[in-house]
């Protein structure tokens, strides 16, 4: 229930971009990307405003969201992971030029 920040990729490019403003409020999920249209993603913070960006395969942005987390603590944990909800289908990714500030 605490404060969060969540980009995902899917296989397909679907990206999307969620958040928690406050504590038990509902996380809000925004579609950034449509299919095949993303190859990447960025999460930038910058005081309280998080930035995502889906790039595409030439490393250009497709799709830009921000959201202001005013409560949202200034240590936190980041965590990077590999999820795929369907049993046949194996998912991969290469994680790169990661950075914590």
């Amino acid at each position: 229930d605490a404060c969060l920040v969540m980009v995902a990729l899917t296989p397909n490019g679907i990206c999307t971009f969620a958040y928690r403003r406050r504590p038990a409020e509902r996380i809000i999920e925004v579609r950034m990307a449509g299919p095949n249209e993303a190859k990447a993603l960025r999460l930038r913070r910058m005081g309280n405003r998080f930035e995502a960006t889906a790039l595409n395969k030439d490393n250009q942005p497709v799709a830009v969201q921000t959201a202001d987390l005013p409560e949202m603590s200034k240590e936190g944990a980041l965590g990077l992971f590999v999820c795929s909800h369907e049993v046949l289908l194996l998912s991969k990714a290469t994680f790169s030029q990661i950075q914590s500030r």
